[in-house]
């Protein structure tokens, strides 16, 4: 993110291909609505959890 509160995604002069940081999340909540009503949700669902188990079982 830079100074203008927008995400940059690189190349080309200043302002191209610039994102405002609401639109950004606006775009994975809508992402993320669709994937929650999709036949993969409860793929992901599992996948978290077992992630999550992983990563709580690591000892440091």
């Amino acid at each position: 993110m830079n100074r203008r509160g927008t995400l940059d995604f690189g190349g080309g002069a200043a302002g191209d291909r610039r994102l405002p940081a609401a639109g950004h999340a606006a775009v994975c909540a809508l992402l993320g609505f669709y994937l929650a009503s999709s036949s993969m949700a409860s793929s992901i669902s599992t996948l978290t959890t077992n992630v999550a188990g992983m990563i709580g079982g690591l000892k440091f």
